[in-house]
C-alpha cells in the first residue's frame, strides 16, 4: 500500500529529523488457539525481549533467515540493527504476547 501524503512529499514529517513512532500500524490479533498477540512496529526499548527471541534461534534458522551463517544475532550491535530504525525508511512489526504477565 502506498501512502499517498509520503509518495507526494517524501516524508510526513519533514521538519523533524526522525520520523514518530507509528502507531497506525498497531493492530490486535488472535491466533487460532485463542492466544492474543500484538502487531506493532518494533521499538529501541524492545532489545531485550529481541535479544531473547534471537538467542533462542537454532543456527539453521539463521542461516535460512540471513543467508549466510552469522555467528551472533543476539550482540548489542546486531539488536542496535534491529530496534532502533528510523521509520520513515525502515519497518520492522514485532508479534507481542504475554505469557505468564510476562512480555514476549
Amino acid at each position: 500500500m502506498i501512502d499517498r501524503e509520503y509518495a507526494e512529499h517524501g516524508s510526513r514529517y519533514p521538519h523533524l529529523v526522525i520520523t514518530p513512532y507509528p502507531t497506525r500500524y498497531i493492530t490486535s490479533w488472535k491466533l487460532p488457539d485463542g492466544v492474543e498477540v500484538l502487531l506493532r512496529p518494533i521499538k529501541a526499548e524492545d532489545e531485550p525481549l529481541q535479544q531473547e527471541m534471537a538467542a533462542s534461534l537454532s543456527h539453521e534458522t539463521i542461516r535460512t533467515r540471513f543467508f549466510s551463517s552469522v555467528k551472533d544475532v543476539s550482540s548489542h550491535e546486531w539488536l542496535i540493527l534491529f530496534c532502533n530504525i528510523d521509520y520513515d525508511r525502515h519497518v520492522a512489526i514485532v508479534a507481542e504476547i504475554t505469557e505468564n504477565g510476562k512480555r514476549r
